[in-house]
């Protein structure tokens, strides 16, 4: 009779597969979340409520370092998947999975607000008369100078928080 092997003792009991594509994905789902939550949730002209929007700004504190986690440890999970197995498109799989964290990891170290709210630089001039976007009741920000005016609607003013324009030859900035 053959001997009986000895049971392993020592060493850690390595992940079953599905255990570790389970924990690759839950690490992905937590890394992409954290920059998603506040991304999708403070927006501006939207009625936002006040708990969750502490959370989201939580999130928002908290993405860097937790992206970062994330996105190391998704990719010791991902080399691990990848050489545990032999199907090219499991190891592909892996691979693309991995890009999503990696990517938030990079977007939660910018300030896409910035991105949204970029000064207008770029404004177009119209009479009044003309100015059919904007309504009888809509507010706006007038400035004069040496006898030249310019009006901006506080609407779209609202959007980009600033222009950058000149009026009779001189730089201004409106801000709102």
């Amino acid at each position: 009779m053959p001997p009986m092997p000895t049971p392993r003792t020592h060493g850690p009991t390595p992940l079953r597969p599905f255990a570790l594509w389970a924990l690759f994905v839950l690490t992905v789902i937590a890394g992409v979340a954290i920059i998603a939550f506040p991304t999708l949730y403070i927006m501006p002209f939207k009625t936002q409520d006040t708990r969750l929007l502490g959370w989201a700004l939580m999130a928002r504190t908290a993405a860097p370092t937790v992206t970062l986690l994330a996105a190391v440890v998704a990719a010791i999970l991902a080399v691990l998947t990848i050489l545990r197995t032999r199907r090219w498109w499991l190891r592909a799989g892996a691979l693309l999975l991995l890009a999503p964290v990696v990517l938030g990891a990079w977007f939660a170290r910018q300030n896409h607000f910035e991105w949204m709210f970029a000064p207008q630089t770029t404004i177009a001039h119209v009479d009044a008369a003309k100015a059919t976007f904007v309504e009888p009741d809509d507010l706006v920000m007038a400035v004069a100078r040496q006898g030249a005016a310019i009006a901006y609607p506080i609407r779209q003013l609202a959007y980009h928080h600033i222009a950058n324009d000149t009026l009779a030859g001189h730089p201004i900035v409106a801000t709102y």
